[in-house]
């Protein structure tokens, strides 16, 4: 009598004997790489889309694939923070994966997002139900944890991945993952930056200046910094109203403030003129204005405006953190925000 196993030669005379070459058990492994932490820094309260946490789903030592139906972040907030002021959504590069969630829909970051969804306690485990990621045999998937960093937030945050469930998408059997190290962390310390606005000081009337006059006063306005940071940068105007560019020369920028000019240029070839070296101490208010001279244009019209379209022409940065601020534009009494009230009509 003879029987055949699988892997294995006949059984002849009760005696087994192996099969040269015998059928490999597959593999079902599930290795979770964390990639290198996001570097820790000062993030601005408010902020959303902050990469917090990425993991590689990993089966390229797998025979079979993979289906991830869950993903755990744990945030572990330190030094003051509140776990409640840092939303944290999920997403992930399917481009070699599988979803069958029919409500993902697409943020700025160009992937599906299955959850987004706030930690209540002061040191929490969020559990991302995903059903489901399919992970290729032979191949891997990056994913990320992304944060909503509320603008009330305070303290240090620090985020991981951490728990993930997986099974065979053939079987159904669970599968261990194998996590290659703790989780990398990132710790995120919000912060409350620095403000300012630009308002009309003063309307300035129309002087129907002639050709050849000179210190002809086109705009005035005044910059209020917030009580956080002081501001440094750039302010630029541009040249609006039917005169030609050749029609003005020695565009000045006067700190009215401190009575002392911050320099004399000329129109670019976008009609442009710009000052650098602005610098504002925390709390300060300062009055500007902007002046120029007359060299033709007769029966034309000229202004300086401080916005270009919705764009205030304003570039400065907080000196505490050194983030680029968005400068508020105020009270103007023109019909044009941002210009001086009136044109000045050349004579």
């Amino acid at each position: 009598m003879s029987i055949l196993l699988a892997g294995c030669q006949k059984v002849e005379s009760g005696v087994l004997t192996p099969e040269k070459n015998p059928i490999p058990a597959l593999r079902e492994v599930l290795v979770v790489r964390t990639l290198s932490t996001p570097i820790a820094s000062n993030i601005i309260a408010g902020t959303r889309d902050v990469l917090v946490a990425v993991a590689v789903l990993d089966a390229t030592g797998s025979d079979k694939d993979i289906l991830v139906q869950m993903l755990g972040v744990t945030n572990t907030p330190a030094a003051g923070a509140r776990a409640n002021d840092l939303a944290i959504g999920l997403w992930a590069d399917l481009n070699a994966a599988e979803s069958s969630r029919g409500d993902a829909y697409e943020t700025s970051l160009g992937s599906p997002v299955y959850f987004q969804e706030t930690l209540t306690n002061t040191a929490d485990q969020l559990i991302f139900s995903i059903k489901t990621i399919r992970v290729p045999a032979g191949k891997f998937i990056s994913v990320a944890a992304v944060g909503a960093v509320a603008p009330y937030a305070r303290g240090i945050y620090v985020v991981r991945f951490s728990a993930i469930a997986a099974i065979d998408a053939e079987s159904g059997k669970d599968i261990i993952p194998i996590f290659t190290g703790a989780g990398q962390a990132m710790t995120i310390a919000p912060v409350t930056i620095g403000t300012v606005m630009i308002t009309e000081d003063g309307m300035v009337v129309d002087s129907q200046p002639r050709v050849g006059d000179k210190a002809v006063v086109v705009n005035s306005f005044k910059l209020v910094v917030g009580s956080v940071e002081g501001i440094a940068g750039q302010i630029s105007v541009m040249k609006t109203g039917s005169a030609i560019l050749s029609d003005a020369k020695n565009i000045e920028l006067i700190d009215v403030s401190r009575g002392q000019s911050l320099g004399v240029t000329q129109w670019d070839s976008n009609g442009f003129a710009s000052w650098g070296n602005i610098f504002l101490q925390k709390g300060e208010t300062r009055r500007f204005r902007v002046q120029l001279d007359i060299v033709g244009g007769s029966g034309r019209t000229i202004n300086a405006d401080l916005v270009d379209g919705t764009h205030v022409l304003l570039f400065v940065q907080g000196t505490t953190y050194g983030f680029p601020l968005t400068p508020v534009l105020g009270s103007w009494s023109g019909p044009d925000s941002g210009q001086g009230a009136n044109d000045q009509t050349i004579q």
